[in-house]
């Protein structure tokens, strides 16, 4: 949400300096020389306007690729979510982008920290989620912090730590997926004995 933010802010923000930036560089270079005192002025002036385009271009830029990614990565969780071997080549096929270009969005988001605790393997075929050494003892278990029980697990779609109060329906604050439940110890058992 932030980043979504973040990036709205960017795209305005970038336009408004390519307009007004744009503008003052026409005006520079195309407008009325009698504003002018000297050359030296209209050079800067030049110069000036042409640097702060470019700027806003960038930012321009930038607000529209962050727009993309946040997209891509909405899109890209949904799939993940039920995916349990995080293959990128799959993915690939289930959101009908070509490999490459999925493996290089993946490869944005593991690098801006939307994948959370990921890597991509090796060989750029799957993306791993590895929760942090400090934080591995306590997977899948409860973990009772001032009298709250909290259940510790790593979200299948996104790879946040999420600590959800026992009870509580687990939802990752990352990416807005439900975790899945695990079975009931008697549900289990009936379904085995059913079998």
């Amino acid at each position: 949400a932030d980043d979504h933010k973040m990036a709205s802010l960017q795209f305005w923000l970038g336009l408004l300096m390519l307009a007004m930036f744009g503008f003052w560089a026409y005006e520079a270079i195309f407008g009325n020389t009698a504003t002018f005192d000297n050359v030296s002025a209209k050079a800067n002036n030049i110069i000036f306007s042409v640097i702060m385009f470019l700027i806003g271009a960038l930012i321009f830029y930038n607000g529209i690729l962050t727009k993309i990614i946040v997209k891509k990565f909405k899109e890209y969780t949904k799939k993940l979510e039920y995916e349990p071997h995080k293959s990128i080549p799959l993915l690939a096929s289930n959101v009908r982008d070509s490999y490459p270009k999925c493996l290089h969005y993946v490869q944005m988001m593991v690098k801006r920290n939307y994948f959370k605790n990921a890597r991509i393997d090796e060989e750029g075929k799957h993306l791993i989620f590895e929760a942090p050494e400090t934080i591995r003892p306590f997977m899948g278990k409860t973990l009772t912090i001032d009298g709250v029980v909290f259940k510790i697990d790593i979200c299948p779609a996104c790879g946040e730590i999420v600590r959800t109060p026992e009870g509580q329906e687990e939802i990752c604050g990352n990416c807005g997926v439900k975790l899945p439940q695990p079975l009931k110890e008697e549900t289990a058992s009936n379904n085995i004995q059913s079998v």
